[in-house]
């Protein structure tokens, strides 16, 4: 295998994860938000029991009973908190905003650190921080005078379901907390493996979601609302579903395998970048002088939190392979 394979998956990787803010706009146009949530993880958590079947038939419910306690709050958050709402948000934000907000991700999950994991608080992760949240403020300000007023969007609304926005991250946050507080209670033999966790996790997510429709909706109208969507709808629908949902969490760990992991979390931070130019060349959304500069205070503020984590990484994978050689 070519040396330079893995930076090519990991690329695809980014790209496509930035490309699911644009893919969700477009398809929240001809369905409701718990509806795409359906469309999204259904499919997956049908082909997921199908897997268990295959590979995990005599471990699977032992695994679960001794594990639900993690997994179902975890999830429960993963998909209304993270989720749903940046769904929802989405029928009134743009894609590129969306994805900017997104992306403090990384430093809300520094900040709750703190006090849940006890991890140090420097002035590299506050200074990040500060940077990344003054880039919010700047895109969803900026974009309550400019981009609310051409979508004829009253700014107090555009306002408020930017704030309403910052659930999602924080909801990654949280999940982000969680996993590294369970994996650090449990011994490494005792966890299930990476496919099996995957597997769970989007077992639960199709559970949940299909709970909600059924009592919030008729299935009758997502059946009339399918019957007359474009062919690019039920492309996206597949990619959305199998590849942001499962098998794009595979190339991540394979990548992660692969490459240093202090260069797949640095080379991850242009996700947002990538949504941005997307949501330009496919939703016709404007990048303003605004949007880059909140653009960069973002992207800048993640890195410096995430500085000195990043030069630990990188001096722990210069002696393993120190050793190794």
């Amino acid at each position: 295998m070519p040396k330079y394979a893995p930076w090519i998956v990991l690329s695809f990787v980014t790209l496509m994860s930035g490309a699911i803010f644009a893919m969700i706009k477009y398809m929240g146009q001809y369905v409701s938000p718990v509806e795409l949530l359906l469309i999204r993880f259904l499919p997956t958590s049908l082909l997921s029991i199908i897997l268990i079947l295959i590979f995990y038939r005599r471990s699977f419910l032992g695994t679960f009973l001794k594990t639900w306690w993690y997994f179902i709050p975890r999830e429960l958050v993963a998909i209304f908190g993270y989720h749903l709402i940046l769904i929802y948000c989405e029928t009134v934000l743009t894609a590129g905003v969306t994805a900017l907000i997104v992306g403090t991700w990384p430093v809300m999950t520094i900040i709750l650190a703190s006090p849940t994991l006890r991890e140090k608080i420097t002035r590299w992760k506050i200074t990040g921080a500060i940077l990344a949240f003054i880039g919010v403020a700047a895109v969803v300000l900026t974009g309550a005078g400019h981009e609310a007023g051409k979508l004829a969007i009253p700014a107090l609304v555009w306002v408020k379901f930017s704030v309403l926005l910052l659930i999602a991250p924080l909801s990654a946050a949280i999940v982000t907390i969680v996993t590294r507080w369970y994996l650090s209670i449990r011994k490494e033999e005792e966890h299930p493996d990476s496919l099996q966790m995957s597997l769970i996790c989007r077992l639960l997510a199709g559970f949940y979601v299909m709970t909600v429709y059924a009592f919030r909706h008729d299935p009758s109208s997502i059946v009339d609302k399918l019957a007359v969507v474009p062919v690019a709808f039920w492309i996206l629908a597949a990619v959305i579903s199998f590849h942001h949902s499962l098998f794009g969490f595979w190339l991540l760990n394979w990548c992660i395998q692969k490459l240093p992991a202090a260069n797949v979390a640095l080379f991850s931070y242009l996700q947002t970048a990538f949504a941005l130019v997307i949501a330009t060349l496919f939703l016709g959304e404007e990048i303003t002088f605004m949007k880059i500069f909140g653009a960069v205070l973002i992207v800048a503020g993640v890195i410096l939190a995430n500085f000195e984590t990043w030069k630990q990484d990188r001096m722990a994978d210069v002696s393993e392979q120190g050793r190794i050689g």
